[in-house]
């Protein structure tokens, strides 16, 4: 009995060792993965705080969109005809303007000219009509000089 005894107290003792000897490992795997998910946690912690950021950033952006621009159109029409010439005593001049806006429907409109543009071309046109007067009222009296001549 003495025997079994001692063989229960080695065994005990033994598992005494063993037990302390894998709580200390459990702690230290306990420990190590504490760490690691708190360094995981603070990454993703930032992650979704830049995330946050950019998004205001977009929000922003979107608020301080240019007048005139309306969300479904964010880009100019690219119909449109645009020439720049620039001249001696103007950094720049619109030689030639050609606007076309197209409809929902698909429908192209192009935009009225403003009233200097059509001032001038009327003013052209006046001048060509007395132009045109002046060489008519120039041929009758070159006809009447002529029958005068004849006479």
């Amino acid at each position: 009995m003495m025997n079994l005894s001692k063989v229960v107290g080695d065994f005990v003792g033994a598992q005494k060792s063993i037990n302390a000897h894998l709580s200390q490992r459990i702690d230290s795997v306990e420990s190590s993965l504490n760490k690691k998910m708190d360094e995981v946690q603070s990454d993703l912690s930032q992650k979704i705080d830049n995330l946050q950021y950019s998004i205001s950033r977009f929000a922003n952006l979107n608020k301080v969109q240019e007048k005139g621009n309306f969300p479904s159109q964010p880009h100019q029409n690219s119909k449109g005809i645009h020439q720049v010439e620039a001249q001696k005593e103007e950094s720049s001049m619109v030689k030639e303007v050609k606007t076309v806006i197209t409809l929902r429907s698909g429908k192209e409109v192009d935009l009225p000219t403003s009233k200097l543009e059509h001032k001038v071309e009327s003013e052209i046109e006046k001048g060509k009509r007395e132009e045109i007067k002046g060489k008519k009222k120039g041929k009758s009296t070159e006809k009447d000089d002529y029958d005068l001549n004849i006479d």
